[in-house]
């Protein structure tokens, strides 16, 4: 598949002049921005060698130009305790995912779904990340399904997900912030499993 998008700079990303949400971190807008032009390619294939077994695996890709993100620009003129985070225009934001699932039906009441997934993201012009990272993700499921007559389904499942790898942008850079490394201003997030039943 291929995909086409556009995405216009809204009136806060114009105009928007030193708003926060209570913390050091003030956003401003940018009357320059240009508009988001993206390109995406995927592919998915399906592999079924019975009826009860199945295996997928896909791979995305998506190139957006002119990518519109806030950039840490350090302190705030108006007030030295607030930094600023103005809107720009990145040259080019490459965005690219992989993932694999499969599905097994045994016993005609049990399921298992199982599916692996990682995303990556880089800017080609001067390293900036896009503002958040879902990193690898696994996620395990069980289901048993009980039929009590026509009209009346039960089923129980069991699931665990689990993701390692992610990080986000800190909103709250250190006083030692390098301008010239973007790559400063990521924050590394906690690995995490969460268990469902």
């Amino acid at each position: 598949g291929v995909s086409r998008g556009f995405h216009a700079p809204t009136p806060q990303d114009l105009y928007e002049e030193g708003y926060g949400h209570g913390g050091t971190a003030r956003r401003f807008g940018n009357p320059d921005l240009k508009p988001e032009y993206s390109t995406s390619l995927w592919f998915d294939a399906t592999y079924k060698p019975t009826e009860n077994l199945w295996f997928n695996t896909g791979v995305f890709y998506s190139m957006i130009d002119n990518f519109i993100v806030p950039v840490f620009e350090g302190m705030w003129e108006e007030d030295t305790t607030k930094e600023v985070w103005r809107r720009t225009n990145i040259l080019q934001a490459n965005i690219y995912s992989f993932s694999a699932s499969v599905s097994y039906t045994f016993l005609n009441a049990f399921t298992f779904d199982g599916s692996y997934s990682i995303s990556d993201s880089k800017s080609i012009d001067n390293e900036r990340l896009v503002p958040y990272n879902p990193g690898t993700a696994i996620d395990l499921k069980l289901t048993a399904k009980q039929f009590k007559g026509r009209k009346v389904e039960v089923s129980e499942f069991v699931r665990l997900h689990m993701a390692q790898g992610r990080y986000a942008w800190s909103w709250k850079p250190d006083s030692e912030y390098d301008l010239g490394d973007p790559s400063g201003l990521t924050t590394n997030l906690n690995d995490y499993n969460k268990l469902d039943a």
